[in-house]
Formats: structure tokens, C-alpha cells, sequence
């Protein structure tokens, strides 16, 4: 029987056969998604496998590459870690080398975690702490410092400035910091704000309004520059309570 048709028809089976009365909502709501998690990762390993397989059994269809080698790659992704085989191959002319099938499902040279994940890091890392990122990305899958990493390498435009309308008698900038332990032993401390005029209702909802995370490494040059041209106002003739 086909592997993914397979896969397919025990994750039907093992999910219908979940007693909700046995286990309680919370149980089995634990159960269904760890099942459904499991099934995914299966799910993807296996089409990605069977691409791979297509290309080795179908050579007009990779015309001029040619098989070095079979390897494993591990991927961390918001279901868990996604393991899979492919083969290496290198072009007959250029000797251009790669994993062809990587480069089908658009999985980029030496990643080790889905963009995806890093997405919603960078997301949740201007409300959280990192290792609190890390958890509910993907269940903690990466560390602290895998987490800074991911900051860093993603450029962030600026947002845009706001409109200029009446002015501001008050202004709330809630700071916090982080600190990340380096290999060497140093511990490096990481600054971000939250910037957003007095709160408002709509309704019986409270919102922030001209609501702004700041994420800097020089932190106060750069927290001034957008106080002045988003508020225009002037951090240094600020007092500070």
C-alpha cells in the first residue's frame, strides 16, 4: 500500500478511535493534537521523500544533475521536528552541487528552522522573553540564543511615521530587557520598549492607541530618533518618572 495513503488511514483510525468520554475534553484535546502533529511530520517526510525518490527514478526530469550522495536534514517546525532523506546532486557542466528536492519545496541552504517559526518569533519576541518565545513558536524547540540569532538576521523596516494630529500631554514607554548567556560565558543584555499614547475604549474594549515595539541594540540614540520623528518628541528633553 502507498506509505502516504497508509500514514493517511491510521491517523483516521487512531483519532476515531479517541473516547472523549473516557479521557475528558482536556485529554483527549492533548491526544488529538499530538496525533495530528505526528501525522503531519509523517505526512510532509514522506512527500518530500517521494519527490526525492521521483527524481532519482526520472532523469529527463533532472536533465544534466547527477546523484552524489543520500542524506539526512532536520528541520525545526511549529509541529515538531521535521526529519526527512534526500539525495545530493551535482550538475554535469557547471559542477554546481545542491539537494535538488530542498530546493523544490523552497527549504534554503543549511536552515535548520522553518520560516515560519521564525516569523512568529520575531512576532512574539516584542512581547516576550525569549525562552518564552521559543516555547510557543515551537514548544521551546530552539534555544535563547538560537532565538537572538534569528533577530538579528531579520531586517525590519521601520514603520511608518504616524500622522501629526494633536499634541501629546502624555506619553507611556514601558522598557524591558532581556539577558542572553553567551558560549563564552558573557551575558549580553537586550532593550525593548513599548511606546503607545494613554489608553482609550471602544466599546467595552481597552485598546493602546499609536501602539509601537522597539527592538535596538543602541537602544536610547535610535528610541529618541523615533520618539522624535513618530511623536515628535525629544527623549532628552523628556523627564523620565
Amino acid at each position: 500500500m502507498n506509505s502516504i495513503q497508509l500514514n493517511l488511514e491510521t491517523f483516521a483510525k487512531n483519532i476515531l478511535e479517541l473516547d472523549i468520554i473516557g479521557l475528558g475534553l482536556s485529554k483527549y484535546m492533548d491526544r488529538a493534537e499530538l496525533l495530528t502533529q505526528d501525522f503531519l511530520l509523517r505526512h510532509v517526510q514522506l512527500n518530500i521523500e517521494s519527490l526525492d525518490e521521483g527524481l532519482k527514478e526520472s532523469p529527463e526530469s533532472r536533465e544534466d544533475w547527477r546523484i552524489l550522495k543520500k542524506e539526512p536534514r532536520e528541520l525545526v517546525t511549529k509541529a515538531g521536528i521535521l526529519r526527512y532523506r534526500r539525495r545530493y546532486f551535482a550538475h554535469i557542466h557547471s559542477n554546481e552541487k545542491c539537494f535538488l528536492v530542498d530546493k523544490l519545496v523552497g527549504v534554503d541552504k543549511y536552515e535548520r528552522i522553518d520560516k515560519s517559526v521564525k516569523a512568529d518569533i520575531c512576532n512574539l519576541v516584542s512581547r516576550h522573553s525569549y525562552q518564552e518565545s521559543s516555547y510557543l513558536a515551537c514548544a521551546d524547540l530552539i534555544s535563547k540564543q538560537s532565538v537572538k540569532r534569528i533577530i538579528k538576521e531579520v531586517n525590519i523596516p521601520e514603520p511608518p511615521c504616524l500622522p501629526q494630529g494633536e499634541p501629546l500631554n502624555v506619553l507611556h514607554i514601558q522598557v524591558d530587557e532581556d539577558h542572553v548567556a553567551m558560549q563564552d560565558g558573557r551575558c549580553k543584555q537586550h532593550r525593548i520598549a513599548v511606546i503607545h499614547s494613554p489608553s482609550q475604549r471602544r466599546g467595552k474594549r481597552v485598546y493602546l492607541p499609536q501602539k509601537r515595539y522597539w527592538y535596538y541594540v543602541n537602544f536610547m540614540n535610535k528610541l529618541n530618533a523615533q520618539l522624535t520623528s513618530d511623536f515628535h518628541i525629544d527623549l532628552v528633553k523628556t523627564y523620565i518618572l
